[in-house]
């Protein structure tokens, strides 16, 4: 007999499972997840910037990053773990290959998770090939694996895994590692194209959703290693329903009640056209805009240059009219700018109260004047080609080039009225973007809601199953 067939495998590393898997769980979904959306939509109780960087996974050396690859590492040692005991128990070349080869796999991706070897070798391949370098497109050198490996674990799961519970959770943890890069291949287009929070939300749904494959992963491999179903199939079917349910009641209440829809999108799409527009102490610029809508936040990215690095400030008003300056001033008030020595101009935001309404396409302007000392300069992030047709952009009362527009996003108020239902519904039916990031942020938050749920359920009936044996 071999040495794979004598050592009895299945106890310790089920128990390694059992306490390894849950422990990184309640770190990621307690110190990453929650926090993080919490910035996201509520960033005024929790600014982005006061959550500590090592508790950010998309950043190489980070604690959250190491916890990120320990838990695919975990994975890789269970499975691996599976094959052996398989091999032992003389389940089939079907389980002992597939089970090594989703150990080779989690090992892969562990390693990746700290090294990024991923993008550097993916940029290559691209570069090489198609003559473009661009980070974002690396998934298309990794396709042909990728393809391979979810035909290889499609056959596994048909041929060599014969235990339900595994086999569910396997297929849903494999089917998360695709989702994870499926969002990292929509970054550009839609996440990077839409918001900068947006941005965020993708970089948080791509790390929680490779994480919680290598835990669903590695917990059908502690199914197979107990010898007999420790879930049960209505748990599963019961913790994906009811993961369905909280994301649907929690995103409806969100949508409903805090989120605040942009309802005038005057962006660049590429930097393509896009300059710096800046104006001295006592001078303005003033941007045309139509009103489609309420709009109670305007969003623009500005800095103060040649301070000596202190911030300045900036009078805002919106008038109605042109952006001459004659109307009459229907809202004005502060805010702070930033400085900054080098090229990057910070995001700013202009609060507006009480909102702004009227009939729709009513003509107004929003006029910033440096308020600032006087040696530096406001600077704020403009474009050219005319790519927002609603106004024209005005410097100290004067008419710029008819193709120069400042850029800026126009929100609406987050109150459930009628006027944001419309919002949301121009919104939705404006473009392919926002119809793929809802469907694929549902899907994705679906899958983050369900892996603590079921693996917190299963302790707690495996506590209870426990208890009742001792008496």
């Amino acid at each position: 007999m071999t040495l794979l067939q004598t050592v009895q495998l299945e106890r310790p590393l089920a128990l390694l499972g059992r306490v390894m898997l849950p422990s990184l769980m309640a770190f990621w979904w307690s110190a990453v997840v929650i926090p993080r959306l919490v910035s996201l939509a509520f960033p005024q109780w929790l600014p982005s910037g006061a959550i500590p960087w090592h508790l950010n996974p998309d950043l190489e050396g980070s604690a959250a990053n190491a916890v990120s690859a320990t838990a695919l590492a975990t994975a890789a040692l269970l499975t691996l773990g599976t094959a052996a005991a398989s091999y032992r128990r003389g389940d089939g070349r079907f389980a002992v290959g597939g089970w090594t080869i989703v150990a080779i796999t989690s090992a892969y991706l562990a390693w990746e998770e700290i090294s990024e070897f991923h993008v550097t070798f993916g940029v290559k391949v691209i570069a090489s090939v198609f003559g473009i370098q661009n980070p974002y497109l690396w998934p298309i050198a990794a396709s042909p694996l990728v393809a391979l490996f979810v035909l290889a674990a499609a056959g596994f799961v048909y041929k060599g895994l014969h235990v339900r519970e595994a086999r569910a959770l396997l297929v849903i943890g494999v089917a998360s590692w695709l989702l994870a890069l499926g969002n990292e291949m929509l970054k550009p287009f839609v996440f990077h194209a839409v918001a900068t929070e947006a941005a965020e939300l993708e970089a948080l749904l791509e790390e929680t959703l490779e994480f919680g494959g290598a835990l669903l992963v590695g917990s059908s491999a502690v199914a197979v290693l107990r010898g007999g179903p420790f879930l049960g199939v209505r748990r599963v079917a019961a913790s994906a329903l009811a993961a369905l349910v909280i994301v649907g009641v929690c995103g409806g209440l969100f949508t409903a009640l805090v989120y605040r829809p942009p309802v005038i999108d005057a962006r660049a799409n590429s930097n393509v056209g896009v300059y710096a527009t800046w104006i001295y102490a006592g001078h303005s610029i003033a941007q045309e805009f139509r009103l489609p809508a309420p709009v109670d936040r305007l969003h623009l990215h500005s800095a103060v240059r040649g301070s000596n690095g202190r911030a300045g400030t900036a009078i805002w008003r919106v008038i109605d009219g042109t952006g001459a300056g004659t109307g009459d001033i229907l809202r004005e008030g502060r805010i702070g700018i930033p400085a900054r020595d080098d090229l990057s101009l910070a995001a700013v935001s202009i609060d507006i109260a009480p909102p702004l309404s009227g009939a729709e396409g009513r003509r107004l302007a929003l006029q910033l004047v440096n308020d600032g000392a006087p040696e530096g300069r406001l600077s704020f992030r403009a474009m050219k080609d005319d790519r927002y047709t609603d106004g024209r952009l005005w410097s100290s009362g004067a008419p710029t080039q008819p193709d120069q527009d400042l850029e800026f996003l126009a929100y609406g108020p987050p109150a459930p009225t009628w006027g944001k239902l419309r919002a949301l519904w121009r919104l939705v039916t404006s473009g392919w973007r926002w119809p793929v990031l809802l469907a694929d942020t549902a899907l994705a938050l679906t899958f983050i809601a369900f892996v603590p749920m079921l693996l917190v359920t299963t302790e707690l009936s495996l506590w209870k199953r426990a208890r009742r044996s001792m008496r």
